[in-house]
C-alpha cells in the first residue's frame, strides 16, 4: 500500500522509545504473552502455540520501550492508503500510567513516519469496558458501532468503531491517541523470552 520497508525508526519522547520493528520472534513473544493474547483474540484465532505474526512489509510493528524494558506494542496497517488502523499489544507490566504516557506520545510519531496518512481508526469489542475508555481518553472519538461482529467465547459481540484525523498545521499539537484493543489474531519460530510471570499493576 505504498510504504517502502525502512530500517528502524527511533525516536526518543522523554523515556519512552518507538521503534519499527520486523523482529517476528520478539513480535511473536509480545502478542502471545498469556494476559495479551486473551485480550487480542477471538473465537477464530489460532491456539497461541499455532500463532504467527503476518510478515508483510506494509504492516508496521511498532516496538515501544522505557529505559528499563519493553512495553510492548503497536501494529498499525494501511486500511486504505490514507487511512490506518491501530491495535495495541501492550505488556502487562506497562499497563496504568506508563502505558497512558506512550499512547500520548504515539501519535506525533506516527504522524511523522505515515506522512500519507490523515486518519487512523481502531476496533474495540463492545466487552472490553477499560479499551474503550482507554481509547477515549487516549483522545479518540467514537464514530460508529459495527453490531454483532466480532465472535468471543461463543457469544457475538458489537465492535465500536474510533478514529482520530490528522491535525492542521494551523490546529496545534497532535491530539493523544490509542487503542488498547487489537483485531482479533489470525496466522498468516524462533523464540526470544519475555517474562511471563511478570507482575500485573493496575488496569486500564
Amino acid at each position: 500500500m505504498g510504504v517502502e520497508p525502512t530500517s528502524p525508526c527511533r525516536c526518543d519522547y522523554t523515556m519512552i522509545h518507538f521503534e519499527r520493528t520486523q523482529d517476528y520472534a520478539l513480535i511473536r513473544q509480545i502478542i502471545t504473552h498469556p494476559r495479551v493474547y486473551a485480550h487480542v483474540s477471538d473465537d477464530y484465532s489460532p491456539k497461541v502455540e499455532d500463532f504467527k505474526p503476518v510478515e508483510n512489509d506494509d504492516w508496521w510493528y511498532v516496538l515501544v520501550q522505557d529505559a528499563r524494558e519493553i512495553l510492548g506494542l503497536w501494529i498499525v496497517t494501511p486500511h486504505t492508503h490514507c487511512c490506518w488502523e491501530i491495535h495495541t499489544c501492550l505488556l502487562p507490566t506497562a499497563w496504568g500510567r506508563r502505558a497512558k504516557e506512550a499512547a500520548q506520545l504515539l501519535g506525533p510519531w506516527l504522524w511523522e513516519h505515515l506522512p500519507e496518512c490523515v486518519r487512523i481508526v481502531t476496533e474495540v469489542p463492545e466487552y472490553n469496558r477499560a479499551a474503550f475508555l482507554f481509547a477515549l481518553q487516549s483522545g479518540m472519538e467514537k464514530y460508529g458501532v459495527n453490531p454483532k461482529a466480532y465472535l468471543k467465547d461463543g457469544k457475538l459481540q458489537d465492535v465500536i468503531l474510533l478514529g482520530v484525523s490528522r491535525p492542521s498545521k494551523t490546529a496545534g499539537a497532535s491530539p493523544d491517541f490509542a487503542s488498547t484493543a487489537t483485531r482479533p489474531v489470525h496466522s498468516a519460530d524462533n523464540r526470544r523470552e519475555l517474562n511471563p510471570q511478570s507482575p500485573a499493576p493496575e488496569a486500564f
